[in-house]
């Protein structure tokens, strides 16, 4: 007669538990690198759209401000959008040809921006609501930073609230931030707990005083107009 196997009931209980333990893991795996693929382009925009404000600057003395929006007005350029958000300073890039359209400024992963269509020539279409993620870095009063060196910041990814020290979404590039650098480099950062963007020796990027990024100047950060939430 033969003898009867009996289950191990130990061995299928651990192995429905290491199931279910990866099961679980496949949505965080699967976040962390969808935020790291949208990081890496979010990095490669944020090259491109600082070479272009070097170039912007080698050619007019000044990144993108009031005082240069109206010199280009004043040359007939005409479509360029109003208000004081990064949108309407850094479509000075797409007027002057430094960028050649609207899709460097792009931010995936984050909701409430799109790539842009590339319709430029109007100014209600020239990076409208939704199709730039970056915030811009001036100074005080409309002007554009000066006292500036290699590392300082002049471009930033992941913002989530406006202010004077801007907070960034912690999940959209996996704890980091992205930012364009006055040198054309790309930089990825980290965030505090509190989404504070850190920089080493500070207590954080946007500290002033001693030590800023942004030497004498003010950093006043212009932020982009959100578009719908996809």
């Amino acid at each position: 007669m033969k003898s009867q196997v009996r289950p191990n009931w130990f061995n299928l209980i651990l192995a429905a538990s290491l199931i279910v333990t990866l099961i679980g893991m496949v949505p965080h795996l699967y976040q962390k690198h969808a935020a790291k693929n949208a990081r890496t382009i979010a990095l490669s925009n944020a090259k491109n759209i600082a070479g272009g404000l070097m170039s912007f600057r080698s050619e007019r003395g000044a990144y993108p401000c009031d005082a240069t929006r109206v010199l280009l007005e004043d040359n007939g350029v005409d479509f360029l959008p109003d208000g004081k958000s990064s949108n309407a300073y850094l479509a000075q890039l797409i007027a002057t040809k430094a960028i050649d359209g609207e899709k460097a400024f792009h931010t995936p992963g984050m909701r409430v921006f799109h790539e842009g269509d590339n319709v430029t020539g109007i100014a209600s279409k020239l990076l409208s609501a939704g199709e730039n993620g970056f915030t811009y870095i001036m100074a005080a009063n409309g002007a554009s930073l000066h006292d500036i060196r290699s590392s300082t910041p002049l471009v930033f990814a992941g913002v989530k609230h406006p202010g004077i020290v801007p907070i960034f979404d912690r999940q959209v590039y996996d704890g980091k931030y992205v930012a364009g650098l006055v040198d054309g480099a790309g930089i990825v950062g980290d965030l505090n707990e509190h989404g504070n963007a850190l920089t080493k020796g500070r207590v954080h990027t946007f500290q002033t005083g001693n030590n800023s990024l942004f030497g004498k100047d003010i950093p006043t950060p212009t932020f982009p107009l959100k578009g719908t939430e996809l």
